[in-house]
This record gives structure tokens, sequence and C-alpha cells, in this order.
């Protein structure tokens, strides 16, 4: 985060009409952590500009020393689309159009930052990012405040959707979802305890349970009801464990991949072991380590490797989308507080109880969805049946050629899915 770009502002009236109209339409009091965000922007062929960011108001400043926080790269012909209303950043990133360089949630966040054009199809987003504070338990029984991180987008006054990312991931894996559903629901999408943008206590317990009452307690402070929630991997596991827990919260889930009770093909257990090594996290101080370097080509080449291996076919998704996830998963690794998180819910997901899980299902009495892929190395596709025997009401899919992140491969067919879904609920 950059501290003063005020003393390298230059007159706003020098850059592009472009630049301008979007300097104009700033909302004040959007950055509200007291930092100053500094962004580049570059569209081909046409301007190269850096805009700060700040509680008052955006300018266009001269390049100096701070950080840019984010660098956001497309052509003109998109640029055009998203100045005049027509597009969303988010539909430009997926498609390709639109490439991002540094912390994907600093990108997310400048898209909240400004107003749409008038009379643009895309006037009711609202994108928001805040922060929300809950008091969680920590294993020495004290309860400590935990700052989570959260977008939100949608009409304020719409039916809510609860998006939960994955082990490792952060609340911008389930965004190639969340624009077409935000058109018509109030979509929020966190970051859970140890992950993104949140908080990282070293003394929590990080497991599923702890994680789900997590989210119960975030959806107490939005004040959100009868919310429907989406999981993939992990978060799917804590969407079906609040569903059982508190179903007089919810609608229903929707469960992309879900990461629980697989005992019988999980591969996943051999990168999971490390975590049961006596430095992963078996000390309240001692940070879990990292067994790739997270700088540099081989800790890039070796997420690449492991994200290409999440997908049936890598090359469905464009190659600026999967870089933009990769520094993502290097981002949540990067600071010890996070690896600790990420390697204590490693090693609290491994050592589940399969089958002391399994007898709970049939208890999950909202109307649930569940999406397997027949070519996913994480979750075994089989568990379709395993669903189909304890909930016999649930809907249950297996989609072909697809891994274990349908919202990046099949991102249309997911959303309408989901929207399919939520249709059938009332919403």
């Amino acid at each position: 985060m950059a501290d003063q770009p005020s003393r390298r502002v230059f007159d706003a009236d020098a850059a592009h009409p472009s630049v301008q109209a979007l300097v104009s339409r700033y909302l004040p009091g959007r950055v509200t952590d007291g930092t100053t965000k500094i962004f580049r922007l570059v569209v081909e062929d046409e301007h190269d500009v850096i805009i700060g960011c700040d509680h008052i108001s955006a300018r266009v400043v001269t390049p100096g020393e701070d950080p840019v926080d984010a660098t956001i790269r497309m052509d003109q012909r998109s640029w055009h689309d998203l100045g005049r209303g027509a597009v969303s950043g988010l539909e430009l990133f997926f498609r390709g159009a639109l490439r991002i360089e540094g912390d994907l949630n600093d990108a997310l966040e400048l898209d909240s930052l400004f107003s749409r054009p008038p009379r643009s199809p895309w006037s009711g987003w609202h994108p928001r990012m805040r922060t929300v504070q809950i008091e969680l338990p920590m294993r020495s029984g004290r309860h400590v405040p935990v700052r989570l991180a959260v977008y939100t987008a949608g009409p304020t006054d719409g039916d809510p959707v609860v998006f939960i990312h994955g082990l490792g991931a952060s609340k911008v894996s389930l965004l190639p979802v969340l624009a077409p559903v935000a058109r018509t629901h109030r979509v929020i999408a966190i970051d859970l305890p140890g992950f993104g943008h949140s908080d990282a206590p070293w003394d929590a317990p990080y497991t599923p349970e702890w994680l789900a009452q997590a989210v119960v307690l975030l959806l107490s402070g939005l004040r959100v009801r009868d919310a429907v929630l989406v999981g993939n991997s992990l978060g799917g596991r804590l969407a079906v464990e609040v569903g059982l827990r508190h179903p007089e919260l919810l609608e229903g889930v929707f469960l992309l991949c879900p990461a629980m009770g697989f005992e019988a093909h999980r591969p996943i257990r051999r990168l999971l072991g490390i975590a049961h090594s006596s430095e992963a996290g078996a000390h309240d101080s001692v940070p879990a380590p990292v067994p790739w370097r997270t700088r540099g080509s081989i800790g890039r080449a070796v997420v690449d490797r492991l994200l290409a291996s999440l997908l049936a076919d890598p090359s469905r998704v464009p190659a600026a989308n999967l870089a933009a996830a990769r520094d993502d998963v290097l981002q949540s690794v990067a600071a010890a507080r996070h690896r600790n998180a990420l390697f204590s819910t490693a090693r609290q997901v491994s050592k589940e109880d399969d089958d002391a899980f399994w007898d709970r299902v049939p208890g999950l009495t909202v109307p649930s969805c569940w999406v397997f892929g027949d070519s996913d190395v994480l979750v075994n596709p089989t568990q379709a049946e395993v669903v189909r025997a304890a909930l016999p009401d649930a809907e249950v899919e297996v989609w072909e050629d697809t891994g274990h992140l349908p919202q990046f491969e099949h991102r249309h067919r997911t959303a309408e899915r989901l929207l399919d879904f939520l249709w059938t609920l009332g919403q």
C-alpha cells in the first residue's frame, strides 16, 4: 500500500478523457483502512496511468516510488465497453480480455470504488469491499476479535447468496459465477479466517466446525438470514456443516466438488500428510512450513502444475486467469500466519472421522444441490452415489469432462445451474 500519492498529483485534465470520466465517478469513503490504493491502468495504444485512491478522492498521479497494488491491462475496445457500462470488469477478466498483475483482491477492490455510468445495465451492481469483525474462540479458551474480508455486490434488497472458497484459496476463486448471480441477488463472497485478506490468528483450531462457526457469526454480523450457501471444495464441506447445525439460517446449499468424507479415494492425503509432521503447526507459535518456495520461478511452476491438475482441460481457462489464480495462491502463503492457517486447516481436514461425518449427513434438512466432476483428482465422483443414498431428495449431478473447479472450466454452465437452483427455491 502506498502512503502519500497526493504529493505526486498532476492535473487530471491532462489524462485521457475516458480516465477523467472514471475519476469523476469515484465513490468517497470506500477505502476505509487509512491507506491509499495505487493502481496502474494500461490500455493498449491509448494510455498508461497511475491512479491513487484514498478515503476522500481518486487522482491521477505521476509514477513514483510507492508500490503499485495491482496493474490492470486491456485493449481499447474492452476499455471503452467497460467505460460505457456495457460490460463488467469481472466479465472481461474471465473472457481473458482484462489481465491483472498483482493482488487479485486489490484489483477487485478497484471495481468497487467507482459508480457505474448512467443507464448501464450494471448500475444495480453496487460492489463493495468491507471488513466484518467477529469474535471467535481460540484453543486457549479465550475469545479474540477476528476481521474477515468480505466482497458484496448486487441489489441490497436481493435474496442473499454467500460464496465460500476452498482450502488455500480466497473469495476470488468463486468470482466466475458471482457476476451473473449478482444481477438479481445480493451476493456475499468471504475470505475465511486464515485465508485471503482475513485475519489469521495463531491460536485458532482451524477445524471445519470452527470455520463453520465463523461463517455463522459472519451471517449474524451482516444480518443475513434465509441465505443460500455456495461452496467449492472445503467451502462445500463448511456449507454442509452450517446446514446441519443451523438450518434455520439457510434456504439451501449449492456444492461444487465438496471436500468431505472421501476416505475411499483421497490422493490429497499425500499432500496433507506433511501437515502431520512435528514442524507443521505443532506449536502455537511455529508457522507451518511451505513445501515449495513461494517466490521465484520454482514456486510459480509448482503452483501452475497444481492448478492444471485440478482442471480436466486447462486450455479452457484463459492463460491470464490461470496466472492470476497462481499469484493468488502464492499471495495466500506469503505470510507466516497464513501458512500456519493453511497447514493447520489441512491437518484438521485430514484427521476427520469420515464415517462419523457421513452418519450426520442424512440430517441435512435444507434443499441441496451437489455437483461432482468425473475428472476430479481430489474428490471421487463416486461420492455422488453416497450422497444419493444419504439424501434421496437432494439434487446430485456428475458432470463429464470436469475437474475440481467447475466454476472455472464451465463458468456459464455453473452459473446457470446455480440460478436454476435458486429459482426452484423461489428466489
